[in-house]
């Protein structure tokens, strides 16, 4: 599930809020219910109290490699990037200068989620669908009657 970080105090940026654009926004227990596939767009707005220009977003691949997604140029900053891979996909906000190797340490990770892949996530949603179809239609055969449970059954399976 996809989970934006926020920091109530840090050095170099002041406060960081994170905030979700889209249906994403919804939480449960910090987390958002609705995950991302691949070819998802990752979209999120940044605000950050102390904005340097020299500020940057990064985002680690699930290949760890790193990709400038964003700079930090104001205030308030929306960031948008693309989940094109299966698998752990993070942003990073750091100063820009760092060598890549040092972005995941001096970092501070604003957004993280594994990424599934979009035919995983469509059968998934088929398989869930056609059971709670089944499941129905069994419901409504037994309340109709043409399926009739017989107390000699229940017998038979409870101890």
């Amino acid at each position: 599930m996809p989970h934006f970080y926020s920091y109530k105090d840090t050095k170099e940026f002041g406060k960081i809020s994170v905030v979700s654009n889209g249906l994403r926004r919804i939480r449960l227990f910090g987390y958002s219910p609705i995950p991302y596939v691949t070819m998802s767009n990752i979209s999120f707005t940044l605000r950050v109290e102390l904005p340097n220009s020299s500020d940057s977003v990064y985002m680690q691949l699930a290949d760890s490699s790193y990709r400038r997604i964003a700079t930090v140029s104001a205030k308030e900053t929306s960031i948008s990037g693309i989940a094109m891979y299966t698998g752990d996909t993070k942003f990073f906000i750091v100063r820009s200068g760092y060598p890549e190797r040092y972005i995941a340490k001096e970092g501070l990770l604003i957004f993280e989620d594994k990424v599934a892949h979009i035919n995983d996530y469509i059968f998934g949603s088929c398989s869930i669908g056609a059971l709670m179809i089944v499941a129905a239609g069994v419901f409504l055969a037994w309340l109709l009657g043409i399926i009739q449970i017989s107390p000699t059954w229940i017998a038979r399976f409870t101890p």
